[in-house]
């Protein structure tokens, strides 16, 4: 916390996001730590893995200052996956994403390319390579061996459901084909055949709750 603070007191006044659970516990820390050394200016929120199933249903705990900066915390990033979906539910409610901070970072930080596209930071205190000294040449920054494997197939069309029932938190149905089309429930009360060819409505039907 101390470290992070040190890091970030120029970039001051911002606001902290990390992902339920785990990241909990550290966010707290960090906003007692800075809040200790005279940054009382400081907000913080927490995303959800999935919408809350009751209540609110809210998928993000806390609240968003608009216009503030937002640095998402976190113990670790291999992947970046997790902070990726962070990105995706701050941007589809309107933020941006400054920076994502973490303890430990497994890869180069060339690896992170999409969120250095999206003017994205990727920070951290310590990477794998730090640790080979002390643990051995086993433990070093994760490269990837193979190639990632090309998408076989592009996409001609999509279909969104009009009105979702959001605060309806369960599975959904799976598709099924035929020669020619495609069917599937929604959760707005309707089940849907489309056109396979060019994802046209072919009728819909509505079946109540």
């Amino acid at each position: 916390a101390e470290e992070f603070t040190d890091k970030f007191k120029d970039q001051y006044p911002f606001q902290l996001g990390t992902l339920e659970i785990a990241g909990v516990p550290l966010v707290t820390t960090l906003m007692n730590t800075m809040y200790q050394r005279g940054y009382r200016d400081i907000n913080a929120f927490f995303i959800r893995k999935s919408r809350k199933k009751h209540g609110l249903m809210r998928m993000i705990e806390g609240e968003v200052e608009d216009g503030k900066k937002i640095i998402l915390v976190d113990d670790i990033i291999n992947s970046g996956n997790s902070f990726w979906r962070q990105v995706e539910v701050l941007e589809e409610l309107g933020h941006s994403v400054d920076t994502v901070w973490t303890i430990l970072r497994f890869r180069d930080e060339d690896f992170y390319k999409r969120f250095h596209q999206r003017g994205i930071k990727v920070k951290s205190l310590f990477e794998l390579n730090d640790l080979s000294e002390s643990l051995g040449e086993r433990v070093q920054n994760v490269v990837d061996k193979k190639p990632p494997v090309p998408i076989p197939f592009t996409p001609v069309w999509h279909f969104k459901s009009p009105a979702p029932s959001l605060m309806w938190v369960v599975p959904k149905s799976q598709p099924v084909i035929d020669d020619g089309r495609i069917y599937f429930g929604s959760d707005n009360k309707k089940f849907w055949a489309l056109n396979q060819a060019d994802g046209s409505v072919a009728w819909e039907f509505e079946v109540g709750r």
